[in-house]
């Protein structure tokens, strides 16, 4: 059974070894907590956007589809280059056919029993080039459109890990908090006891204090719960196994960045209308079916063709046994039943449906900034607001302890400073988190 190194199961581990023997020796304890750090892979939250990157199978989907895309970009291309085709025709016939010129006259052997016919032909459309080079633009688009769309996942999935990442460290602090404030509540825990047997208090007291003390361990409980899910998500993102034996570093740089300058609206969305892949990979798709419309209206041309042929003959008599000559082909299928005019009508309703969605895409775009704007500016209120409100508690529960000290506070009165003092420590928390976030996803809407 592998064993997962955490602070709190390594103190539990230490305190059941020095209850069961006191004779253990205090270095190999140590030795093996160390060890077992050490086994414990630590990644920084750019080593998790690197592997979700590596093996998150939208990712490599999306790597597929983008080299799928210009794979058929360069099988449009070649249809540019003569088409080079040989054939060979072996033939066994019943017998050879002879014939003769006059009755008496000997036969003459026009075709052996076995005969064979070689050839070898270059054929370089001509008229064709209009609709290939169509084709060929459609093709071209449609790969750089999919070359945009693969930056644009791996964006989101970079957006993904780093929120996720956040929100991991969020639950850790909120936890912390919980356990401070616990902390607090067993010191009055253990002086409330104290001040009942000295009747200066009642078992009432005790109970409020205990009551007040489950009530931050449920709040520990949620955010190890909170902690726990945020960490399945992140190995999930990864495509990491979910017992992975793995240690995540704070996101220093996450949260250095979410001290950065707001930007103004109109400098976000100029940015973002100029950077947004998914907005680029719209722009390349309605270039592709513009193309493609041109190409299925090209296709209604005649067929013209400029043909090289060689040709070796065994068997036949009166046939040149080497030949060559070049020409031309042309050909018109000018009549079927409407299947290529409405080809092209098609093509021209799936641009103008491109069209339109480019432009919706536009105006998404734009909302999606000033949502996140809007997002951080408030995350960033809130921070002051939060620390306002720390400072505030902070004294309120620094007084009240003093006058329960000095007998003329109640414990009512220290629960509720406590208990207003533990909130603004998780408001605070929060709020520097939710803008963290609020940062990422920004970055992430301006097309960073």
């Amino acid at each position: 059974m592998r064993t997962v190194f955490s602070g709190r199961s390594a103190l539990t581990n230490l305190r059941s070894r020095f209850s069961s023997s006191g004779r253990r020796n205090i270095a190999s304890t140590a030795a093996l907590l160390m060890s077992l750090a050490a086994s414990a892979e630590t990644l920084t939250v750019e080593d998790a956007v690197k592997r979700a990157l590596e093996n998150s199978p939208q990712s490599l989907a999306a790597r597929e589809r983008q080299q799928a895309a210009e794979d058929q970009t360069r099988a449009v291309r070649g249809q540019f280059l003569p088409a080079l085709s040989v054939a060979d025709n072996y033939d066994h016939y019943n017998g050879p056919f002879s014939v003769s010129i006059a009755t008496g006259a000997p036969t003459l052997t026009v075709r052996d029993q076995n005969t064979n016919t070689f050839v070898a032909q270059a054929k370089q459309p001509l008229m064709g080039l209009v609709k290939i080079s169509q084709d060929y633009m459609a093709a071209d688009a449609n790969a750089e459109a999919n070359k945009a769309g693969t930056e644009a996942a791996n964006k989101q999935i970079t957006e993904a890990v780093e929120t996720t990442y956040l929100r991991l460290f969020e639950a850790k602090a909120a936890r912390e908090v919980a356990k401070s404030s616990q902390e607090q509540l067993d010191e009055q825990l253990e002086v409330s006891k104290a001040r009942v047997k000295a009747g200066a208090m009642t078992n009432a007291d005790v109970l409020r204090v205990q009551v007040a003390r489950a009530n931050i361990q449920q709040q520990e409980l949620q955010a190890s719960v909170q902690e726990s899910a945020a960490r399945t998500q992140l190995l999930t993102l990864m495509a990491m196994p979910l017992d992975a034996d793995v240690q995540f570093s704070e996101p220093v740089a996450l949260e250095a960045e979410a001290e950065k300058p707001i930007p103004e609206l109109k400098d976000a969305t100029n940015e973002a209308v100029a950077r947004r892949d998914d907005l680029h990979q719209q722009v390349r798709l309605l270039d592709s079916a513009d193309a493609t419309a041109r190409a299925r209206l090209a296709a209604l041309l005649p067929d013209v063709d400029l043909v090289g042929v060689y040709q070796h003959i065994d068997g036949q008599k009166l046939a040149q046994v080497d030949s060559y000559y070049v020409g031309t082909h042309a050909s018109w299928a000018f009549w079927l039943w409407g299947s290529q005019w409405y080809a092209h009508r098609s093509a021209v309703h799936q641009a103008n449906a491109a069209r339109l969605m480019t432009g919706d895409a536009d105006r998404q775009v734009r909302g999606e900034v000033s949502g996140r704007l809007d997002q951080l500016r408030a995350a960033t209120s809130a921070i002051d607001v939060a620390k306002t409100a720390l400072a505030s508690a902070e004294e309120a529960y620094r007084v009240t302890s003093e006058l329960v000290k000095a007998g003329s506070g109640t414990t009512t009165d220290l629960l509720d400073s406590q208990s207003a003092l533990t909130q603004s420590k998780l408001n605070l928390v929060r709020s520097k988190y939710q803008q963290a976030q609020a940062r990422v996803q920004l970055r992430r809407a301006m097309g960073g």
